[in-house]
């Protein structure tokens, strides 16, 4: 389960290794359920423009991963991936066959 910070913290660095911008002072907002989603918003620039993102599916769980990984969470490297939400917190489940 990741807290709305860790998720930020994740995305954030995701974003920045991968050159893509990313809001400044983002304002996190998970939503979908069993297909969850994460938007990242922030409150409008000066030009009044809209610098929200939205992450869901493979890219989102790569982030999650990697924070793990900068973490030293160990997870399996093997096994079905996939996100849900649990008590409103994101949540990464490995499934091993």
């Amino acid at each position: 389960m990741f807290t709305p910070e860790e998720a930020t913290t994740a995305l954030r660095n995701y974003c920045i290794s991968s050159g893509l911008p990313f809001p400044t002072n983002p304002i996190y907002t998970l939503e979908g359920g069993f297909q969850p989603y994460v938007r990242i918003s922030s409150l409008s620039d000066i030009g009044g423009r809209d610098n929200s993102m939205t992450f869901g599916g493979k890219e989102l769980i790569a982030p999650l991963l990697l924070f793990c990984q900068r973490k030293r969470i160990p997870l399996p490297a093997r096994g079905e991936k996939a996100l849900t939400t649990l008590h409103n917190f994101l949540t990464l489940i490995i499934k091993i066959r």
